[in-house]
């Protein structure tokens, strides 16, 4: 019985990220694009500006799509809300297959970014998918599927050139519109709408048993209860947010030094990162080498986050990637520019450590906390909320990165990547609270609504 529903579940977290496929490819696309338009032979000429804002379009409007497909998720439910995502980004890949200018280009990527921006709620559907034990390993299902998208992203690119590319992905859009056909909707978002008896349904095919598909929905009835006897009207944007003030500030801040240690920047900029580090290397195969390594980390991921606590993971691999940047930027300090580079191999495999650490820990715990620590009644709209702060912070990074690279120079830049990740590793020290093994009316208790009536009958149930 076990056994079937660990199928089941990892079944539907497959099909729900689809989406990220598709977010993999608007971030690892334009890594590509841009050397080539720059390139002397493009149809397209671009300059350095033009090639920023191109890069930072495929972030500046995610805000716009996650608070967005948070409000949908809650108005429409969440299985509709993923297949809709694969209207604008279809309409965007036709956009760019078709550019014969670069406002044509900022049009696509601007609505591709939406669009992205809007799948990062998927984590709502899957946090109340599965069970305590299973949520962690399936959310982190994600770092393999994007990473994975990515990898197949630059090697299309790298070989097809950006316009074939677009075309490829104009039917792959298509493709996952119609597979989320096979999704169940979300159990919790039907208790909420009052659909009990058709939540149960789910619910007894995912667990197997009619008692634990019971039990559950008690969980979350009881959930709603005690927020609803707290007063606050559950249709104010603004009361969801102050009454969640708390599992929000923890995220934006995780997020935020998620964001500032080097990650968007590695993925946005790959081939100029490898380029700035002036090493007798090939920077565009140094660069798949990284959408390799990713992937192939990915796979762990999800062992990773079942076996460790998350303050340990995020402490263990903030250490690793902090130590990486530090030995990249030690030997950037001694022969940078210099005609003898001995070992320079090192600092590939320096960077290769961080992409390793990163994809086990740093970059996948936002995204699987910030389905578990929102409560259940304004969960798509938190999160929604939750991904507009984390994509401006990408966007300002990924802006501000090359004319931060020109003005202080890339060693002081991976310094000061490096300090990040040794903050981060207090940060989670201090702030991060332990929802591994938990339910989620579980953490709601622990942390954030510590009503002793409401955990006595957890523990009765």
């Amino acid at each position: 019985m076990l056994r079937s529903e660990i199928v089941k579940e990892a079944y539907i977290a497959c099909l729900t990220f689809t989406t990220f496929v598709m977010v993999a490819a608007c971030k690892g696309f334009v890594a590509f694009q841009v050397p080539q338009l720059q390139d002397k032979d493009s149809d397209i000429k671009i300059t350095d500006e033009e090639a920023s804002w191109i890069a930072t379009l495929t972030i500046l409007p995610n805000p716009i799509g996650s608070v967005l497909g948070g409000m949908l998720m809650d108005l429409i439910g969440r299985k509709l809300s993923l297949q809709l995502i694969f209207i604008p980004f279809t309409i965007a890949w036709t956009i760019t297959g078709f550019s014969n200018s670069v406002e044509m280009i900022y049009i696509g990527t601007f609505i591709n970014g939406i669009a992205a921006g809007a799948c990062y709620c998927s984590s709502t559907y899957l946090a109340e998918i599965s069970t305590p034990e299973h949520r962690g390993p399936l959310l982190s299902i994600l770092e393999p599927v994007y990473t994975f998208g990515i990898l197949i992203c630059n090697l299309l690119v790298h070989n097809l050139g950006w316009r074939t590319s677009a075309y490829c992905f104009i039917g792959c859009s298509i493709f996952c519109f119609l597979l989320l056909f096979l999704l169940p909707e979300s159990p919790s978002w039907l208790v909420i709408r009052g659909e009990s008896d058709r939540a149960a349904k789910i619910l007894t095919w995912l667990r197997g048993s009619e008692n634990e598909a019971e039990r559950e929905i008690v969980e979350i009835e009881n959930s709603m209860e005690l927020s609803k006897s707290s007063g606050q009207p559950l249709s104010s944007l603004f009361v969801d947010i102050f009454h969640s003030w708390k599992p929000l500030a923890i995220l934006v801040g995780l997020v935020t030094l998620q964001r500032v240690c080097g990650c968007p920047v590695l993925e946005s900029y790959t081939v100029r990162f490898f380029e700035a580090l002036k090493l007798p290397f090939d920077s565009p195969t140094a660069a798949i080498y990284h959408s390799t390594a990713n992937f192939a980390t990915s796979f762990f991921t999800p062992f990773a986050v079942q076996k460790l606590p998350r303050r340990v993971l995020l402490g263990l691999t903030s250490f690793m990637m902090g130590i990486s940047m530090m030995v990249v930027a030690l030997y950037e300090v001694q022969y940078f520019g210099s005609n003898y580079q001995p070992y320079y191999l090192v600092v590939l495999v320096s960077v290769y450590v961080y992409d390793v650490a990163s994809t086990l820990g740093v970059l996948p715990l936002p995204f699987i906390m910030s389905g578990e620590l929102f409560p259940t009644e304004n969960r798509g709209m938190m999160n929604g909320i939750y991904g507009c702060f984390s994509f401006l912070i990408s966007a300002a990074v990924v802006k501000v990165f090359p004319r931060f690279l020109a003005l202080v120079g890339i060693i002081n830049v991976i310094f000061s990547y490096s300090f990040v990740c040794f903050v981060t590793i207090l940060y989670g020290k201090c702030f991060l609270p332990e929802t591994r093994g938990k339910t989620l009316p579980e953490i709601q208790v622990k942390y954030f609504k510590p009503h002793r009536e409401y955990v006595t009958t957890l523990e009765v149930d």
